[in-house]
């Protein structure tokens, strides 16, 4: 998967201004679109029919729907959709955290706040590989 867009699901206005910094920094040229609610991704994604291959950074701690309620509901929507690769983008180093991200199956990688150049990279690089073998 050549990835067109990255959706950044995020209620902190400022990470998702270094988020999209960073990504740009990678050469990424195509589309990239901030949420600050589940609610409102999930709603984007409803109406979207495009169906462009799509990179979700995904917050769990969001007022309303957490991150993990959401990738719950996003599993139900996208079901078995290769176009859509989804990581959790967290400051949240709790294990528990960590083990929840894991036993859900929409989410592929579980990433440490802030956003690194080499993190958005290898998540890049494993959305390609993902998509490859499917």
């Amino acid at each position: 998967m050549n990835t067109e867009r990255i959706l950044l699901v995020d209620d902190s206005e400022n990470d998702n201004l270094f988020h999209e910094i960073t990504i740009r920094k990678t050469g990424f040229a195509g589309e990239i679109r901030a949420f600050e609610s589940a609610e409102d991704f999930m709603q984007f994604l409803r109406q979207d029919k495009a169906g462009a291959p799509t990179l979700v950074l995904l917050d769990i701690n969001l007022p309303g729907m957490s991150g993990f309620d959401c990738a719950r509901q996003l599993e139900a929507l996208v079901g078995e959709d290769r176009s859509v690769f989804v990581s959790v983008l967290t400051s949240s180093t709790w294990r528990d955290d960590r083990q929840t991200a894991e036993a859900l199956p929409l989410i592929e990688d579980y990433l440490i706040k802030p956003l690194t150049r080499e993190a958005l990279e290898r998540v890049m690089g494993r959305a390609r590989d993902k998509a490859c073998a499917g």
